[in-house]
């Protein structure tokens, strides 16, 4: 099955590389790159003005020592919000990613990057308090990501493209691990599924590509890269795999 859908991907890429990708024009490109930045700028900021806006209204309306009380709450509140909103706007700007191929540059592009760098915004949230829990797995579910129970994911280099990402029940996915679910090839951008099996573990600094699939049980050493499916319950190091 995987190497059906592989086929069908190659198939994919030439067909769009043979009627020349139509990217975005330079301008307008750089113009909406440069509006979604301050878009995220914003969206980033907002949340940490209402929550310090929030605690002060509460301290002049009671005592100053009631409003440094509740501001670690609003800012937890705030930060659970605000990624619950990083939610609503992955499946309202992107919606569901099926395997494909897309021109670099072009609209589509554009708004994976946008979803892309909005998720980065949680980075330091999710890296000192969230990674590797099972609220940071819930979190990627309702990004559409499969991920089993007991999974241990410990790394946020996880995309946009969460609905092409499953992790089997008691996978391991070790911390700065790269699930790439896109690859630019030929002036397109190819999307991918990316599967680490049930109870397989992927070493640190690995990059699992596109179209791979770690098998059951498997263990993927540190600092290797995946490129295809690999059998169940074996060890592979090295790169590329």
């Amino acid at each position: 099955r995987m190497q059906l859908q592989l086929d069908v991907l190659t198939a994919q890429l030439d067909e769009l590389t043979s009627q020349s990708p139509k990217p975005l024009p330079v301008p307008l490109y750089l113009a909406l790159e440069a509006m979604l930045m301050v878009v995220l700028q914003l969206a980033d900021a907002l949340p940490l003005c209402a929550a310090l806006l929030s605690a002060s209204f509460v301290a002049h309306y009671t005592s100053a020592l009631v409003g440094s009380m509740l501001l670690p709450l609003c800012l937890v509140l705030t930060a659970l919000l605000n990624m619950l909103a990083t939610v609503a706007l992955k499946w309202v700007v992107l919606g569901r990613v099926w395997p494909g191929a897309h021109p670099l540059h072009g609209w589509w592009h554009l708004r994976y990057w946008f979803v892309e760098s909005r998720l980065h915004c949680h980075d330091m949230l999710l890296r000192h308090f969230l990674v590797g829990t099972p609220l940071f797995n819930a979190w990627l579910r309702l990004l559409g990501a499969r991920i089993g129970a007991g999974a241990s994911v410990n790394t946020l280099s996880v995309g946009a493209a969460l609905d092409l990402l499953t992790i089997g029940a008691g996978a391991d996915v070790s911390a700065r691990s790269i699930s790439g679910h896109h690859v630019p090839r030929s002036g397109v951008m190819v999307v991918a599924p990316v599967v680490v099996g049930a109870r397989a573990t992927v070493g640190p600094q690995s990059i699992v590509m596109p179209g791979a699939n770690v098998g059951e049980a498997t263990v993927v050493g540190a600092c290797s890269v995946v490129e295809r499916a690999i059998p169940p319950h074996t060890f592979w190091a090295g790169r590329p795999l």
